[in-house]
């Protein structure tokens, strides 16, 4: 047997292929597909607990568990909070990827009260370059969800997409980090 350490244990969980944006740089088809259901996706939190229940018992190793939320855009859907609850109620940290437009006041005071340990939203640099990415009003919409969760008490990562079109705008991007008052700032390979 192995001695008793702590090793992290992460899940991606991409619930939803849907969006309510259409980045160009997105890996995401956008296409209509099966979702998993509730049940489904309680099953799988359920059996990844046990999993992991069983790895401690075999290995005597202790896991800092967590499961990192995303989509397409999980906030499109409706049962996000149900979903939430039920990875919370099974032991697991729980970290969300958004592009933060559907967060409102109601939801980010949701989401602390479900005890969320960090919200990923994407920025891809200034108004204009981040819009031309992401489309029209997208900026302003993220930036409102974003104070949002900050007001909730939320810690915030900007995450930004970097490629040639945005490179330039390193410095943007940390500034408006500073301005907001968000203190980790992250940075995704662009997946062709």
């Amino acid at each position: 047997m192995m001695t008793n350490h702590s090793m992290d244990f992460f899940m991606q969980l991409h619930l939803t292929e849907r969006c309510n944006l259409k980045c160009k740089h997105c890996y995401q088809t956008g296409r209509k597909v099966d979702e998993l259901t509730f049940p489904e996706v309680a099953d799988l939190v359920k059996e990844t607990a046990e999993t992991l229940k069983e790895w401690k018992k075999l290995y005597d190793i202790e896991y800092s568990p967590s499961f990192n939320v995303t989509g397409g855009e999980p906030f499109l859907r409706n049962d996000i909070f149900d979903i939430l609850a039920e990875i919370g109620h099974r032991g697991f940290d729980i970290y969300l990827l958004t592009n933060g437009i559907l967060i409102n006041k109601k939801k980010a005071e949701a989401l602390f009260n479900l005890g969320v340990k960090g919200v990923q939203v994407s920025i891809e640099g200034p108004e204009n370059i981040h819009d031309s990415i992401r489309g029209k009003d997208s900026f302003s919409g993220s930036m409102e969800g974003i104070n949002n969760l900050l007001d909730a008490g939320l810690r915030v990562t900007l995450n930004t997409t970097l490629s040639s079109v945005n490179a330039g705008h390193f410095m943007d991007i940390i500034g408006i980090s500073s301005r907001l008052g968000v203190r980790r700032i992250g940075f995704s390979r662009l997946v062709p």
